[in-house]
């Protein structure tokens, strides 16, 4: 579970000590076991024991329940979601592992992705789940009701879900109702009865009332929980109960308000004013609440209130952090306006003030913003901003953005970028330009003023150099968009620490975007020495993968290999080897591995890096390691597994409707039609990233066209056509300097010449991969040409005119054509008709000396997951269902 994420949201308030008993409700709840069944809606006004009631239903099912209590500021969609998710891992840690990947990806769209997986996820479990949304009536956020609709149209039977809310949602409840899929507790189902009212005042509150005067009480509060039990506390020591009764009449906000007063008033003059001042609080601690009221006694406090039932609600088991009931809250806040209007503004800026020092930031800039301090509500927005849109919480950066004046929002340019950048982290680089243009005219009014100083100055005009690099290179403007970048690298002042290394990144997408890759390369080294050198270690681990991307690109294998094996290194050493930004070396390590064809060795690296990754979105380094993990399977023989994940990786591109991210997804889908036989399939794709190239003008989609129909070409034994796609080809990869394209390129060439019979010429495209790819082991790609050109090496090798250098590289590339296309490494046991991999037999020992799944995970240093879908790959093979079938299954295989 993030760090970041409230645990106190997560806790299931605890049962209540003398709980009035209402097993009449307790058996309606029950019925959500019935077939069909899939909302439970809990709708009523406050203070009529809603959260209570599904306490103490909870603790007499014993069932696996999540809890989330929602609160205002989860109307972030991706806020929302994340709780959610992180509410169902309290009570299966694993589930939910790649729906938290798909909702931390700041371009996400729509939620319904990681909605998709997550169903998904909970179908596999045994047993049932319930999820409780407490207080959904503060989700006001249209996504968040139709990702929650979409999760009623398609949850799985054994999960069981619960809105407590004090209004109807807006989902189709009408529908669920006519087709007896709703489960409805309302109002007038939650008011105390008169047998009720009676075991509250006579037998949990000892008071010895008349039946007449329950009878009276009831009726006057209309069996409204709260008012019955704040009468209850008023009515102690009172020597006449009748005339309280008598007098006791109104509205339930009058009978509140009254009771309430009347509750307070007897409290002593510090307990009266720690509830005032804590009332601005929605949760709170002991040292909290000092900080706030100045009262170093709040332990003692908050203790006593406890023991005297005054709404203290727990928010975890320990004891630490408490909130007060919802309408107890609503009243204290009203009475503190009322007589002390002019504290409430200090009080929100010492909450501030505290939050900020503890580190957390999101309360921190809520206080800010209404404590009326705007300048440093702004200077805690423009700080924490950046981090939260980096894990995907850009509405809830909007709203605080959207929630500063006016005027600052027009005339401050650090305001207005800082939308930007919530813009093109969201990916919505489009609607950038009114407040690119908004940011300028600002800083220019300031520039003319003489307002900034020159570090200022230099800060705002770099940023807004980047964001018109961002914008020139999304509207296919390469060139723009380099020089903007460029100004950027110039601009930026050493004594900005989280931008040391960006604008070095940004320069190295915008000169690859151009096509300028070994310029890319540079600006990703100047980057990573830079941030380095200021600890900026997010943006140097992004720049070692990125940089190691274009290497591999130019042929420069070995460079590339030794950069990560020194960053990783470094990493571990200084211990950050499992900071989340370090997933990005792991998974680089994981391609370049897989580039020699090294198998085992890019499972364990990817299996790493995506663990560490999380919760890493779907940034481009954990894309590519999805992506690998569709050609790891591929590469085992398991087109289906492939196929499956490269749908996982459909769901997430579709919902974020980036066009340069559906371009690398139709790269990825073609290459896996290709291997599968399907063309029809491959064209398709390949049509679909000819239009997002052509709409982008990304240097490399346009690289991956070009490889990409060649090999389509080939496929459909159209060899003439293929040599004139090759020609051309060649000529842009060559004058790119994309030499580890080449070795890509060249085999198909000479498949085509071969065929039309020019075998010299295919010779000479063949030598000249092997001296491209030699130097730094390039196996995988060669195995794209298909089992065709295993032949012409052959014959190459055979021939006698080989050098004696390049001959073991042959004998390698010979060694994985056979294991891609012919032969196992394994050697086939009788009876088995497919293999088990060296990975599988591995597991298989594990398995068989008694391994969990846990244990075997640990071993291999893997995770859970994919011990598990090994496991089942091993149960398919073997035609099993339990591991006692599978040992027994493997002896007489003769595999332990």
């Amino acid at each position: 579970m993030s760090a970041t994420l409230l645990r106190t949201k997560l806790f299931v308030p605890p049962v209540r000590p003398n709980l009035v008993s209402r097993p009449r409700l307790i058996e309606r709840l029950n019925q959500v076991r019935q077939p069909g069944h899939k909302l439970t809606l809990i709708s009523a006004p406050a203070g009529f024991g809603k959260s209570t009631l599904v306490t103490n239903w909870l603790a007499e099912l014993k069932a696996q329940a999540a809890w989330l209590s929602l609160d205002n500021g989860d109307n972030d969609p991706v806020k929302f979601w994340t709780y959610v998710i992180a509410a169902i891992q309290t009570v299966d840690p694993e589930l939910g592992d790649e729906a938290n990947q798909i909702i931390g990806s700041p371009q996400l769209r729509t939620t319904e992705p990681a909605v998709v997986s997550l169903v998904n996820d909970i179908s596999q479990l045994d047993q049932e789940l319930i999820l409780v949304l407490d207080d959904y009536h503060l989700i006001e956020a249209a996504q968040i009701h139709e990702g929650l609709n979409y999760l009623l149209d398609h949850q799985s039977p054994n999960l069981h879900l619960v809105l407590i809310t004090r209004a109807n949602p807006p989902l189709p409840l009408a529908r669920l109702r006519a087709h007896g899929r709703l489960l409805e507790i309302r109002a007038v189902d939650l008011q105390f009865s008169t047998d009720e009212a009676g075991m509250l005042f006579n037998d949990v509150m000892a008071l010895r009332l008349e039946p007449n005067q329950i009878v009276d009480l009831n009726e006057r509060t209309e069996g409204w929980i709260v008012g019955l039990q704040l009468a209850s506390m008023s009515l102690k020591g009172r020597p006449s109960y009748q005339e309280f009764i008598t007098q006791f009449t109104g509205s339930h906000q009058f009978i509140l308000d009254y009771l309430t007063e009347e509750v307070l008033s007897v409290l002593p003059v510090a307990y009266r004013q720690f509830l005032l001042r804590t009332s601005i609080l929605d949760r709170f601690c002991a040292p909290l609440c000092a900080a706030v009221t100045g009262q170093e006694e709040s332990q003692q406090m908050l203790a006593e209130l406890r023991n005297s039932s005054l709404f203290l609600i727990p928010l975890d088991a320990g004891g630490t952090w408490f909130r007060y009931h919802h309408l107890f809250a609503e009243v204290l806040k009203a009475l503190l306006v009322r007589d002390h209007p002019g504290a409430v503004d200090g009080l929100h800026l010492k909450a501030a003030a505290w939050f900020e020092q503890q580190g957390h930031a999101g309360e921190a800039v809520d206080h800010a913003l209404l404590s009326g301090d705007m300048t440093w509500a702004r200077e805690l927005v423009l700080k924490h901003g950046l981090p939260f849109m980096h894990r995907g919480e850009v509405a809830t950066v909007l709203r605080w953005l959207e929630a500063l004046p006016d005027g600052m929002k027009r005339d401050d340019p650090t305001v207005a970028l800082a939308r930007c950048w919530a813009l093109f982290l969201s990916g919505q680089n489009s609607a950038i330009g009114p407040q690119l243009e908004q940011a300028g005219k600002a800083y220019q009014r300031l520039v003319g003023e003489g307002a900034l100083d020159g570090t200022q100055q230099d800060s705002v005009a770099a940023q807004l150099a980047m964001m018109r690099s961002v914008l020139a290179r999304h509207r296919g403007e390469h060139a723009r968009s380099v020089a903007h970048a460029e100004e950027a690298a110039r601009l930026v002042p050493s004594e900005l620490l989280d931008t040391i290394g960006t604008q070095w990144n940004m320069l190295a997408a915008a000169r690859a975007g151009a096509g300028d890759y070994e310029g890319a390369i540079e600006a990703f080294g100047r980057g990573m020495k830079q941030a380095y050198a200021k600890s900026n270690l997010v943006a140097a681990y992004g720049a070692t993968y990125g940089q190691a991307m274009y290497l591999l690109l130019q042929g420069r294998l070995n460079e590339a290999k030794g950069s990560c094996r020194l960053a990783i290194d470094r990493a571990v050493s200084e211990g950050h080897g499992e900071f989340p930004a370090a997933g990005s070396l792991y998974i680089a390590m994981a391609r370049i591995e897989l580039e020699q064809y090294q198998l085992d060795e890019a499972e364990t690296y990817l299996d790493t890096g995506l663990r560490v990754a999380r919760p890493g979105g779907f940034s481009e380094a954990v894309r590519s390691g999805r992506y690998l993990s569709v050609h790891l399977a591929a590469a085992r023989g398991d087109l289906d597994a492939a196929a499956d994940i490269l749908l996982e990786n459909a769901r997430i591109v579709n919902a974020i409707r980036d066009p340069y991210l559906s371009g690398e997804l139709n790269w990825e889908s073609a290459r896996l039609y290709l291997k599968s036989g399907d063309l029809d399939a491959a064209r398709e794709k390949l049509q679909i990233l000819e239009e997002k190239s052509a709409a982008t003008q990304n240097a490399i989609l346009m690289v991956w066209q070009r490889s990409l129909l060649p090999r389509l070409l080939c496929a459909e034994k159209r060899y003439e056509e293929a040599v004139t796609a090759l020609a051309e080809s060649t000529r842009y990869t060559r004058a790119a300097n994309g030499n580890g394209e080449l070795i890509r390129l060249l085999p198909l060439q000479a498949i085509s010449l071969a065929a039309l019979g020019d075998r010299v010429a295919a010779r000479f495209a063949l030598q000249e991969a092997l001296a491209l790819g030699a130097p730094g082991g390039y196996i995988w790609r060669w195995l794209d040409a298909g089992p065709v050109l295993e032949p012409l090496l052959r014959d190459l090798r055979d021939d006698g005119d080989t050098t004696l250098a390049s001959r073991p590289y042959l004998d390698s590339l010979l060694e994985a054509f056979r294991t891609a296309f012919g032969e196992s490494r394994q050697p086939q046991p009788r009876g088995l008709l497919d293999p088990l991999t060296s990975r599988e037999l591995e597991i298989m020992r594990l398995i068989a000396k008694g391994y969990s799944n846990p244990e075997i995970a640990s071993e291999l240093v893997v995770t859970v997951n994919t011990i598990k879908k090994h496991t089942s790959n091993i149960y398919g093979k073997l035609a099993v269902r339990s591991r006692a079938q599978a040992i027994a299954r493997a002896h007489e295989l003769n595999l332990l």
